[in-house]
């Protein structure tokens, strides 16, 4: 009795997320929502529908999902499985929904409660701070003078 309960709640649990999902991927009248900062980002990332594997090549990525490019026969609201690497040390792989499809590039959004979006999350900011170190100062390049 016990077992058949734990397995009707994971089943609820599995379907609330997969409903959240599905419901916060809808398109919004053609206004962009941008919650999270974009970085480019070119990986090769493999698509995992229900049957198949389909390669694609990464544009960017944000902590709540990524641009691809690809031939991927996939449907905006279809859920699929992503595998990349964003580093050596960070093989990511996360559940994600499309929400976006025009020709080969397909956006998808990142499974909002899998815990590797904090992993992602971690690494974009750290690859911005990155980037922000190797630039030098925009004060010091305004006030550059000719002698």
């Amino acid at each position: 009795m016990r077992a058949m309960f734990l397995v009707v709640l994971c089943a609820t649990i599995a379907v609330a997320v997969l409903v959240y999902m599905l419901l916060s991927s809808r398109p919004n009248s053609g206004k962009q929502q941008r919650l999270h900062p974009r970085l480019d980002i070119s990986v090769p990332v493999d698509i995992q529908t229900n049957d198949e594997k389909h390669l694609a090549a990464s544009k960017n990525i944000s902590q709540g999902g990524m641009l691809l490019q690809g031939h991927a026969p996939v449907s905006i609201s279809q859920p699929i499985r992503l595998r990349f690497t964003l580093s050596a040390e960070l093989p990511v792989e996360i559940p994600a929904v499309v929400t976006y499809k025009k020709g080969e590039q397909i956006g998808v959004r990142f499974d909002p409660t899998h815990y590797r979006r904090a992993d992602i999350e971690k690494w974009i900011k750290e690859s911005n701070s990155d980037d922000k170190s190797e630039k030098p100062p925009e004060s010091a390049a305004s006030h550059t003078t000719n002698s």
